[in-house]
This record gives C-alpha cells, sequence and structure tokens, in this order.
C-alpha cells in the first residue's frame, strides 16, 4: 500500500481538464490523477466526522490482504493531507457499466435468455470469488459500480460500498427496500453490525430478475432500470419465502 500526500497529487490542477473529472458526489468525487489511477477524495464535511472518517481509513488499509482479486477494485494507494486521512487511489478500469453494457447488446440478444444469463453469472462469479475472502457487497445493485472490463469479466468498484470482514459497507442498494428492511436478521446480525451472504443473495435474484427476466422484484408492477416490463407481486412474495440458507434451492 502506498502512502501518499495530496499536495503531490494536484488534485485541482487535474480538474481544470474535465476530462479527468470522473464523478462529483455530496461526500467525495473522483478524478483521474494519472494514466491509469483515480483518487477518491472526500469532502471536509464528511471527514469531520471522525467515525466516518476511521471506519473508512481502516478499511482502505485492510484493503491489502485482497489484492490481486481481478474482479474486486482494490485501492492501491492511501492519502494523507497533513497526517489527516483524506483520499485513496485505485485502478482505472477500462470497460462499461453494467447498464451500458447491457443496452450496447442487440435487441436480439436482449431478448435472448441465455445470453442475458451469461451477463448475470459474470458478476454472480465477481460476487462468490469476493464471498470467499469475507467480502460482502450490500451496494451491489448499484449497477453503475459494477464494470465490465475489456478483458469480458466483471468488476465491482466502489471500495466504499463493500464489507470488508467485520469492517461495514458505508453504503447500500436502495432498491433493495428501505433501511429498515435491510437491517432485519435475514440479512444483518446486530451483535456485529454487519450484513452476513444472504443480502448478497437477495441482490444477486433481484439482478437476475432485472437482466434476464425483464422485472423488478422489488418494485412490482414498475418499470425497472434494465428492462421495460413489469412483474406481478406474487413473484415477490415467493422469493421472500424461499430460504435462503438452503444452497441448492437457491441455485435452482
Amino acid at each position: 500500500m502506498r502512502i501518499l500526500q495530496l499536495s503531490d497529487l494536484k488534485i485541482e490542477e487535474k480538474k481544470k481538464d474535465k476530462n479527468n473529472i470522473i464523478s462529483l458526489g455530496n461526500h467525495s468525487e473522483v478524478i483521474r490523477v494519472s494514466n491509469g489511477m483515480l483518487a477518491k477524495v472526500y469532502s471536509d464535511s464528511y471527514l469531520n466526522d471522525e467515525i466516518l472518517s476511521l471506519v473508512t481509513e481502516t478499511k482502505i488499509l485492510a484493503s491489502e490482504r485482497y489484492r490481486g482479486l481481478k474482479h474486486i477494485n482494490i485501492p492501491n494507494g492511501i492519502v494523507y493531507d497533513k497526517n489527516k486521512f483524506c483520499a485513496y487511489t485505485m485502478p482505472e478500469e477500462k470497460g462499461v457499466t453494467y447498464t451500458d453494457h447491457f443496452f450496447s447488446m442487440p435487441q436480439e440478444k436482449i431478448e435472448d435468455i441465455n445470453i442475458c444469463t451469461e451477463l448475470f453469472l459474470k458478476v454472480n462469479t465477481a460476487v462468490e470469488k469476493g464471498n470467499k475472502m469475507g467480502l460482502i457487497f450490500p451496494d451491489l445493485c448499484t449497477t453503475e459500480n459494477i464494470i465490465i472490463n475489456d478483458k469480458g469479466y466483471a468488476v465491482i468498484l466502489d471500495w466504499d460500498g463493500i464489507q470488508v470482514g467485520t469492517i461495514p459497507s458505508l453504503t447500500f442498494s436502495s432498491c433493495l427496500g428501505n433501511e429498515a428492511q435491510y437491517m432485519t436478521p435475514k440479512y444483518f446480525n446486530q451483535m456485529l453490525s454487519c450484513f452476513n451472504e444472504n443480502i448478497d443473495k437477495k441482490s444477486l435474484a433481484i439482478l437476475y430478475f432485472q437482466t434476464v427476466m425483464g422485472c423488478d422484484l422489488e418494485n412490482s408492477m414498475a418499470m425497472n432500470a434494465i428492462k421495460t416490463h413489469s412483474v406481478d407481486k406474487s413473484v415477490k412474495m415467493i422469493f421472500e419465502g424461499l430460504n435462503l440458507e438452503d444452497e441448492l434451492l437457491v441455485k435452482k
């Protein structure tokens, strides 16, 4: 893990070229600082929250043991400003987002269940490999954070949205429902303040229905982000009744 100084990244100078601005959010911005490297720089309001700042810094430092996981975008540097944590760097993935990749396909492929299943399985593979290393992905259904790279496999972005061991995720996909629906014992261990793998199984099921079946499991009778079909409420009721601990049933 490289230790960098914010002044060395010349963020304000890089931002003068709009092509270097990858994203601007309320709490952070992602800037291209060199060819092949991005920096995620946190706002003062975010860093002034001592708990958020400490959790984020700890999670970045913990990323070192996951280096080599090709399906996860792993931080490669931690950045300080006068000894205070403020940012991290990461490789820039070359590719397109999951949703953009989907819509770039010809209509006949979008309607082909086998081709759509192959696309979904790329993400499923990334999640399975991460789970084996103790990573959980509560923000998985934010498909802007999934890249289909130029080598053809899925890469999950945004280290903030990943639960690393017992270091919590700092966000989750709102498409899974409100916070109360997330924090049930089925998905969340209150004692450890951590999600379990059931949250990933639910996210994958929702992504599968969206990608392959063209329906939205959470917002019944509503148009979803991937395709333009709707689904009857009974489908959600059936899914909620599934025993996610039954591996064979989940795979079926």
